[in-house]
């Protein structure tokens, strides 16, 4: 299973099975070695909270083909 996602800047439309938050607030795809860049938020904890609003997505929309866009901040 996985979950199309926008970047945050609207220049990347990537499928995710993995999303991490990095220290300092970075989202990625990770891809093993490789990842794609999501987004920026200005602390690791609002970018866990953005990571909880992906997984309350997936859970609302399973069924769905509907992407998941960034929020800005």
């Amino acid at each position: 299973m996985g979950i199309w996602i926008r970047s945050q800047d609207k220049t990347t439309l990537t499928f995710c099975r993995t999303v991490k938050a990095w220290q300092g607030g970075r989202i990625v795809n990770t891809l093993g070695k490789d990842y794609i860049h999501l987004g920026d938020y200005e602390t690791l904890d609002r970018a866990k909270e953005v990571l909880a609003i992906i997984a309350n997505f997936v859970e609302n929309n399973s069924n769905d083909r509907t992407v998941f866009q960034m929020p800005l901040n």
